[in-house]
């Protein structure tokens, strides 16, 4: 079962294929994080989420 590496909360599948990572990971979830937050990037490890992102370099 996945789950949210943040807080441990329960995640989907499918979630965690949209926000996760690579690896089948997401460190926030709506319940720590809200769905703001997930929209932009922050399920994602911080050097992830800056080059999905496209900001700066």
């Amino acid at each position: 079962m996945p789950q949210c590496e943040n807080c441990d909360g329960y995640v989907t599948e499918r979630f965690v294929r949209v926000f996760g990572d690579n690896e089948g990971r997401v460190f926030g979830c709506l319940d720590c994080i809200g769905a703001t937050a997930v929209k932009n990037g922050a399920a994602l490890p911080f050097r992830d989420a800056r080059t999905h992102l496209g900001g700066a370099d």
